[in-house]
């Protein structure tokens, strides 16, 4: 289920023309699963949102466990249940490719690339400041 703040995130995403991909469909069942567990994989076509839009979903979905100290910074407990905003990685075959998955997603975030997205390839490095 959405929360008010994801639901805000994607109005102001659809005015400045961030587009729905196919992915978007499985929102509700990605967030159910990452409740219960702290990795999936997922598999489709090219341009179905993958990369860009369900590494934002987790993070605009996130909701600590209950009873979670979020101060310990651990990520996930034994259980798997999360239990401090989890920082997610997306790995791209191709220096290009990495830079413009980052320079995207800070795009559809509308933030400046290095805030809360950044990037690390060889010899080049633009880390999020929000970590």
């Amino acid at each position: 289920e959405m929360t008010d703040l994801s639901g805000s995130l994607e109005k102001a995403k659809a005015k400045r023309g961030v587009p729905q991909l196919p992915v978007r469909e499985l929102r509700p069942q990605l967030c159910e699963l990452l409740a219960d567990s702290c990795c999936a994989v997922v598999s489709g076509g090219t341009g179905s949102g993958k990369s860009t839009q369900i590494p934002q979903y987790i993070i605009d979905d996130f909701q600590p466990a209950r009873g979670a100290d979020l101060a310990d910074g651990a990520g996930a407990d034994i259980t798997g249940a999360w239990t401090s905003p989890p920082r997610v990685v997306v790995t791209q075959p191709r220096r290009i490719a990495a830079i413009s998955l980052a320079e995207r997603v800070a795009w559809e975030r509308g933030e400046a690339l290095g805030k809360s997205v950044g990037y690390s390839v060889r010899g080049d490095s633009r880390p999020p400041s929000a970590m």
